[in-house]
């Protein structure tokens, strides 16, 4: 997280993610629709018009590329996949908007199916911008003539290109440039604490592994996990559920990420204690407390999942704000039993300082080892992209920061909006050098800054390392 950074507005191109406070929101006689499932309902003609990508949208989950399984995937016995967990860092939204989309997508290329936290729903102002823009691309369509600032005519074709696309889109598109058998299963809504609210899913590759339904999802593909009502206090982010198959081997995956920071209801606290009582774990800390009973409330729910519909190979991962430390190993036992045989994964550093680089240990798997014999959790590790052996993608993106802030300043001059009943310019000329020194304050100068060495890797890419571990398909399930 970085509070000190609060951009307003955000615009997509080439490489990058901005974000300036530029244009105020037009008047509008009717109200337009601005959620995350409008976003859904319009993402195939206005994200993917450039080829034949089929997105399905209902209650239950968003499924991008819904076509890539009943093309690519082909069940194969002792077929190896990996499976990565990702806090993608504000992914799509105004505080992260030098993200390098490409490079982002070359990492994930990597892996198989990529559990993914801190996904973000359509910005507010980016889905009124869209908006707009379709009134105006219905009149072009319609055969109405209409110019821009400049006195030039103003395509269909233009105006699908000045559409801003969710970051979540933005990164498939980009691994299908890399394989186009990768497809996206979204949460349906947003969750989160406060004014913060974020997505969970799992981008995967098609040819490795495709979605099966779930019995505690109602026999859908996916869904958002549930609670009862004394217990929905504690969680502040529903995680998202999605099952999977690879062969003969299927399996329940969550999306998790615990809160960062107390709740702020009157009376929750309470309410969390005495579904955790942690002094008697040796945790004394309110932020804590509450990351526990939250962790406890879902893993209950992941032990229902595994008994309702006779599947004990359920996998819990992603950026969990704990840290695995001895001296809490009571507390975690407690809070995973509700997962039989449940065990925690991963004790490497995977979150970002700007000043120290690697950090806490908070992004795990929790899971059953005896249930889930084809995954070896007890390998798994973080995947360090400050290592430019390890992540050469990411150095090479670095290196080239020079050949991005010209397309970033491209993309700014060449992007247009609807202002009136006028087609202009999005940005001002000093609005593009405000966002260029911008760049050079945060992605070229940090470099050089003793305080933020290591903040052009969370600018590009994010502030938590992934972690990976690696699966078969099988010859037969264990359950």
């Amino acid at each position: 997280m970085n509070p000190d950074f609060q951009p307003k507005h955000s615009h997509t191109f080439i490489f990058l993610s901005l974000a300036v406070a530029l244009v105020a929101p037009q008047a509008h006689a009717d109200t337009p629709d601005l959620s995350h499932a409008a976003t859904c309902a319009t993402a195939q003609e206005r994200f993917f018009s450039d080829g034949d990508v089929k997105v399905v949208c209902n209650d239950s989950y968003q499924l991008y590329n819904a076509d890539a399984p009943k093309t690519y995937y082909k069940a194969k016995k002792n077929q190896p996949f990996s499976y990565a967990s990702f806090n993608m860092l504000h992914m799509g939204d105004n505080l992260a908007r030098f993200k390098d989309y490409a490079t982002f997508a070359a990492i994930l290329n990597q892996w198989d199916l990529v559990a993914s936290v801190e996904v973000q729903p359509l910005p507010k102002d980016d889905a009124k911008r869209n908006e707009d823009l379709a009134k105006f691309l219905k009149r072009i369509q319609g055969g109405e003539t209409i110019k821009d600032e400049d006195g030039k005519n103003v395509t269909a074709a233009r105006v699908l290109g000045d559409f801003t696309a969710p970051g979540y889109v933005k990164v498939l598109k980009e691994l299908m440039k890399l394989d186009p058998s990768w497809a996206l299963i979204l949460a349906p809504v947003e969750a989160g604490e406060g004014s913060h609210t974020e997505l969970g899913g799992f981008f995967f590759r098609a040819t490795k592994v495709e979605p099966k339904k779930v019995k505690g999802c109602d026999n859908q593909l996916g869904c958002m996990s549930t609670f009862p009502p004394a217990s929905r206090i504690a969680v502040a982010r529903p995680p998202f559920v999605a099952g999977f198959e690879s062969g003969s081997f299927d399996f329940i995956s969550l999306a998790l990420h615990l809160r960062f920071r107390v709740p702020t209801e009157a009376g929750a606290m309470a309410k969390i204690k005495k579904i955790f009582n942690g002094p008697d774990f040796g945790v004394t800390s309110d932020e804590d407390i509450a990351r526990f009973a939250e962790l406890k409330t879902i893993m209950k729910f992941a032990g229902t999942l595994a008994k309702a519909g006779g599947e004990k190979d359920v996998v819990v991962s992603g950026d969990f704000n704990l840290e695995p430390k001895d001296s809490r190993k009571d507390a975690w036992a407690e809070v995973i039993k509700g997962l039989d045989g449940a065990q925690v994964f991963v004790t490497d550093q995977t979150s970002l300082s700007k000043l120290n680089g690697l950090a806490s240990e908070y992004d795990h798997y929790v899971m059953s080892p005896s249930n889930t014999g084809e995954c070896t959790p007890d390998q798994a590790h973080s995947f360090n992209f400050l290592d430019s052996h390890t992540a050469p993608m990411v150095a090479s993106s670095i290196h080239h920061l020079a050949t991005q802030r010209k397309a970033l300043e491209k993309a700014l001059k060449a992007a247009y909006t609807v202002k009136g009943n006028r087609y202009v310019r999005l940005y001002t000329d000093d609005q593009v050098d405000a966002e260029l020194a911008e760049f050079d304050r945060r992605l070229v100068d940090s470099q050089n800054d003793d305080q933020t060495p290591y903040l052009v890797y969370e600018e590009l890419v994010s502030d938590h390392v992934p972690v990976v571990m690696s699966c078969t398909s099988g010859t037969s399930d264990d359950d």
